[in-house]
């Protein structure tokens, strides 16, 4: 509906007031052209006609506007199908980004990451050593861009444990976390699960070995280390 209206007010030089005005078959038109130029790319994109099918929606069901609008709409729709057979072609080539030696480097990447992060912890102690006589703690020389890496990493490991949706990850709460011999899994209520309601089973993303060792040492060592004093009580995971 934003996209509508944005589309209308630029390129007809009439602000919609109303929902009514917007799902004019003329405004339409008019928004319709103005999205699918904006839309243009390497690949044929179906974004218009969605969005022309949710006003098609609201003007039947909400306005009960006239069959004759509906028709007019239709047509509309009709004008920006895109057809295409099997997979969109804009996943397809993101599909064939995926051989062999991609998928080893996903695999690979935590390892990659955490041999970096260690270098840096490293050379930061080793420099506060030569500045002041002692080889101080890894702790005492984390810092901002350090803890969001290390936070990245446990992330990866996160999403590549069972592919939940990254918003699950983000906003994953310290108590969506339980232990068992050594292993961590995060349990995500269904009610936040995309196409899942209070009722429906849970999500659980059971973390292996590795990742549950980088989780408890971001929880004991990292975690705390980056929150300010008034964010004692922060209840989210990052």
């Amino acid at each position: 509906i934003k996209s509508l209206a944005k589309a209308v007010a630029s390129s007809a030089d009439v602000v919609p007031e109303t929902i009514e005005e917007l799902t004019d078959p003329e405004f339409l038109d008019v928004a319709a052209e103005t999205l699918s130029e904006v839309n243009q790319g390497d690949f044929p994109s179906a974004y218009v006609t969605s969005v022309l099918k949710t006003a098609r929606k609201i003007a039947r069901d909400y306005l009960n506007r006239p069959p004759e609008d509906l028709r007019e709409i239709d047509d509309t729709i009709a004008l920006h199908k895109v057809n295409y057979p099997g997979i969109a072609p804009r996943n397809m080539s993101k599909l064939r980004l995926f051989n062999a030696t991609g998928i080893q480097q996903t695999i690979d990447l935590s390892a990659m990451l955490l041999e970096d992060i260690d270098a840096s912890i490293k050379a930061k102690r080793k420099a506060c050593q030569k500045k002041n006589g002692v080889l101080p703690p890894p702790a005492e020389v984390l810092d901002p861009d350090l803890g969001r890496d290390i936070m990245a990493t446990l992330a990866h490991d996160i999403l590549l444990a069972r592919a939940p949706r990254s918003a699950n990850v983000l906003r994953a709460h310290l108590d969506w976390i339980a232990w068992s011999d050594g292993r961590a899994r995060i349990v995500v209520p269904a009610s936040e699960v995309k196409m899942r309601s209070a009722g429906d089973a849970d999500l659980t993303v059971q973390l292996g070995t590795t990742a549950s060792r980088l989780l408890k040492t971001y929880l004991e060592i990292v975690r705390p280390t980056m929150l300010a004093p008034f964010q004692k009580k922060n209840p989210y995971l990052f």
